[in-house]
C-alpha cells in the first residue's frame, strides 16, 4: 500500500506538468481552398497553366494535322513500290514522334505546374507561418478536415491579410 502511494505521488507531477503542457497548446484552422480561390497570384498561376496547356494542345494537333497532310499527299503522288514502302517508313517514324508528344506535354505540364503553384505555396505557407508565430499557436489544421470547430480558431482571415487579399 505504502509503495503504491509513494508511485502515485511520483506520478501525480508527472501527469499534472504534461496536462499543464497540453493545455498550452494552441489549435487553429485554415481554410486553404478559400485562400487558393480568393488569391490573385493563385488564380494567375492557374490562368497561365491553361493558357500554356492550351498551347501545347494546340502545337500537338498542328503537328498532327500536318502529318495528315503530308501522308495523304505523299500517298498521291507516289506509286512505286519503293516509294510506298519509304512513305511507310516515314509515317511509322511520325507516328511514334506523335505518340510521344502527348507523354513530352504531360511531363512539361508538370513542370510547369510546379514551377508556377510554387511560389504561390510559398508565400501562403510563409502568411500562415507568420501567424503562427505572432499568435503563438503549436499547431495550424485546414479546415477541410475538421468535422467541428469554433470560429474564433479560424485564421483563414489573418492569412488574407498577410496576403493582402
Amino acid at each position: 500500500m505504502r509503495l503504491v502511494r509513494r508511485y502515485s505521488l511520483l506520478l501525480f507531477p508527472i501527469f499534472f506538468f504534461s496536462v499543464n503542457v497540453d493545455a498550452q497548446q494552441k489549435i487553429a484552422h485554415v481554410n486553404s481552398q478559400e485562400l487558393w480561390a480568393a488569391y490573385p497570384k493563385a488564380k494567375a498561376a492557374q490562368d497561365s497553366l491553361a493558357n500554356y496547356i492550351k498551347q501545347l494542345n494546340e502545337q500537338y494537333e498542328t503537328r498532327k494535322k500536318d502529318f495528315q497532310d503530308w501522308l495523304e499527299q505523299a500517298q498521291r503522288g507516289c506509286y512505286s513500290p519503293e516509294g510506298i514502302e519509304t512513305i511507310r517508313t516515314i509515317a511509322r517514324q511520325k507516328t511514334v514522334e506523335l505518340e510521344e508528344i502527348p507523354i513530352e506535354n504531360e511531363l512539361k505540364i508538370q513542370e510547369k505546374e510546379q514551377a508556377l503553384i510554387a511560389p504561390v505555396q510559398q508565400s501562403i505557407t510563409e502568411a500562415i507561418q507568420q501567424i503562427t508565430i505572432e499568435k503563438k499557436y503549436t499547431y495550424i489544421i485546414d479546415s477541410e478536415h475538421i468535422l467541428y470547430t469554433s470560429e474564433r480558431d479560424d485564421i483563414t482571415p489573418l492569412v488574407k491579410t498577410k496576403l493582402a487579399i
